[in-house]
């Protein structure tokens, strides 16, 4: 139930969910850090969709999906490559989708996380809930589960990390 439409035609904005956009990227960021060997399985995904990935690196890939877009996240010790293939171009203008990858140092990747989902939960999770719980009889209850769930990741990861706010 945590996902919903934010709207679905081209007057209307996109089908989307922030939640399950940070939900996704925390636990992505959880496993590169803790659970790498768990990575594995989205390997074959990853090189499927085309990139050419770093030999013994972890792959982590969404749980869920966002529509018209596919992510990879690549860990090879300091080094997180963010493979991306953006199919919105196609849809809107008849357009190649966007594909590339970008790389960045892991541990500042992991702090930019940590502070957007941060401020993610601050200042958009309750306008967010608030809209769904309009669309959705019976959401109210689930609204502090959800941030609850978020604000367990974050903490999980600033323990690993020893991350100190």
């Amino acid at each position: 139930m945590a996902g919903h439409e934010v709207g679905g035609y081209h007057d209307e904005g996109w089908l989307g969910d922030l939640y399950a956009l940070f939900q996704d990227l925390l636990l992505c960021t959880r496993d590169l850090l803790k659970y790498p060997e768990s990575c594995f399985n989205k390997r074959k995904n990853a090189e499927n969709d085309g990139f050419k990935l770093l030999p013994d690196s972890y792959v982590c890939g969404p749980i869920l999906d966002l529509d018209f877009n596919t992510y990879y996240l690549e860990r090879k010790g300091e080094l997180l490559r963010f493979h991306f293939i953006n199919e919105a171009p196609r849809y809107i203008s008849s357009k190649n989708p966007l594909q590339g990858t970008i790389e960045l140092p892991f541990g500042p990747f992991v702090a930019d996380i940590l502070k957007i989902s941060e401020e993610y939960l601050e200042k958009c999770f309750p306008i967010e809930m608030e809209t769904k719980a309009m669309q959705y009889n019976g959401f109210t209850e689930e609204i502090s589960r959800l941030r609850q769930y978020l604000e367990n990741l974050i903490q999980e990861i600033k323990t690993e990390l020893d991350f100190e706010h």
